[in-house]
């Protein structure tokens, strides 16, 4: 990180990292496939993680039912429907 972005990584990069490292595990991990369905109860059944800024455990009341996933796309952040 430091050779790349020629400074320190902040608590904001490390916990990007953290999170998209658990969510890349549990893809790449589970042979059934993850799907849109299944995204959210497939992260709250997870192990605990151990990040690089933190430990956690993912469960249902950590999540917001509401809350819409996305992707960044050419420049522009959109919403999956």
């Amino acid at each position: 990180f430091r050779t790349k972005y020629q400074r320190t990584p902040e608590k904001f990069d490390l916990i990007g990292y953290d999170c998209f490292h658990l969510i890349i595990n549990l893809v790449s991990d589970n042979k059934a496939g993850i799907n849109r369905e299944n995204f959210v109860d497939t992260i709250s059944n997870s192990s605990p993680y151990k990040g690089i800024y933190r430990h956690f455990k993912m469960d249902n009341s950590r999540f917001n039912k509401s809350t819409r996933l996305l992707k960044y796309w050419r420049g522009v952040l959109v919403p999956l429907n």
